[in-house]
């Protein structure tokens, strides 16, 4: 419970500074780590009384599903002083606050990889120069070094030929598809994604292809053609296509070309 509570803190101390999507990334990724913590202190809670209405709300909790229900089961236990606290971290976080009380110097040794990596990517550079350098050098997760590194040199796409990971999750977060998993299980998404370039007029696919990939469109955009060579749609920067393929597992039902 005091871990759970202690990462709450941590996250609503994040100031939203130059980069409003890195702050709320390690936002919600220390909320996520919270929501962990109490879910493991409510399985313990469960060894001890044997309450099947405990067992129950873990369920819903874990699946998201008719939380409110849950939340209303657990106020009903016996413990509820050491229950409480635990419900509001699956409150709306709303926005990041206006003061950085983020201990950084921490963050950036945090045991948890992941939240290390956030850290890096949220820091301030100019402020904190010397800890993201340290980092770079002798943290032993490579993601971790990498975004220290990144941060440092500016942390700008401009000039980069591909995304490095982070900026691969932050675009990730805001297509539909995806909008709904957590950072980290979107982490395992982008680490298994790969990109590629096409010229214009190049097929990413074909008519009755057997499917393994779909697309996510970085930029320009995906003509979707018919079997008589007719555009039916276009897919623009953010939208995805080919994913039905891969979900029920028959042929291709249109061509993609690429343009842009």
């Amino acid at each position: 419970v005091q871990l759970a509570l202690r990462d709450r803190v941590l996250a609503n101390s994040v100031r939203s500074n130059r980069n409003i999507e890195r702050s709320n990334l390690l936002m919600e990724s220390v909320h996520a780590r919270a929501r962990r913590q109490a879910i493991f202190a409510l399985r313990a809670l469960d060894l001890l009384i044997e309450n099947e209405t405990i067992t129950l709300a873990i369920k819903n909790i874990e699946k998201h599903k008719q939380l409110a229900y849950a939340f209303e089961a657990l106020e009903t236990l016996p413990d509820t002083d050491l229950v409480r606290p635990l419900i509001r971290l699956w409150e709306h976080t709303g926005s990041t606050v206006s003061n950085d009380n983020f201990p950084w110097d921490e963050g950036l040794i945090d045991d948890d990889a992941w939240i290390r990596a956030c850290s890096a990517f949220a820091i301030p550079p100019q402020k904190y120069t010397e800890l993201l350098e340290k980092t770079a050098k002798s943290d032993p997760d490579e993601l971790v070094r990498e975004t220290a590194k990144y941060t440092l040199a500016g942390g700008t796409m401009k000039t980069l030929k591909t995304l490095p990971m982070m900026e691969r999750i932050l675009f990730m977060q805001k297509i539909p598809l995806f909008a709904e998993m957590s950072p980290e299980d979107l982490k395992k998404v982008a680490s298994v994604a790969t990109e590629k370039f096409f010229p214009d007029g190049d097929y990413l696919a074909r008519k009755g292809d057997t499917g393994h990939e779909m697309y996510i469109v970085i930029s320009g955009e995906l003509l979707i053609i018919s079997e008589t060579g007719e555009e039916i749609a276009r897919t623009p920067p953010g939208g995805y296509a080919g994913e039905m393929a891969i979900l029920s597992q028959e042929p291709r039902s249109a061509s993609v070309l690429a343009k842009g």
